[in-house]
């Protein structure tokens, strides 16, 4: 059954996908990326479920509202265009799934760059305590022409 109506369930679908790789992303760019290099330092990471705990639990809250609702107005509107006369009356805010996700792409946002803060901070400090390495970077008059 190719129409309309099974549209708005494959972007139930996609959209539900997209949560959850979305969450993954953050989770892997939040939380383990932080770890990693505070295991280099000899920390204990649990310090950081601490910190980016709260924020993941309120990033995983934003995106499960913004599914539950995306889909709901998916729903309704496939179940529209199936039976339009049951549905003639009905009332869908569809601005709602938009407000969820804003709220969510700013607390995405702020979270990504005091993480990213925290690694360069995490990775100046890493730099500092082991030195320097003895690597060169090759520089400009380096480089010879043939």
């Amino acid at each position: 059954m190719n129409d309309i109506a099974t549209s708005y369930d494959w972007i139930i679908a996609s959209t539900v996908f997209y949560v959850i790789h979305t969450f993954l992303l953050a989770v892997v760019v939040i939380y383990t990326l932080n770890a990693m290099l505070r295991k280099q330092l000899g920390h204990n990471p649990s310090a950081l479920r601490k910190v980016f705990g709260p924020v993941l639990f309120v990033l995983g809250g934003l995106l499960l509202s913004y599914v539950s609702i995306q889909s709901y107005v998916g729903w309704t509107l496939g179940r529209m265009y199936r039976a339009y006369e049951e549905y003639y009356n009905i009332a869908i805010d569809g601005m709602s799934p938009t407000y969820v996700w804003l709220a969510f792409e700013g607390t995405f946002l702020v979270s990504i760059l005091g993480s990213g803060a925290f690694s360069i901070i995490t990775a100046h400090s890493l730099r500092k305590r082991h030195g320097t390495s003895n690597v060169s970077t090759p520089s400009i008059s380096d480089i010879s022409y043939a």
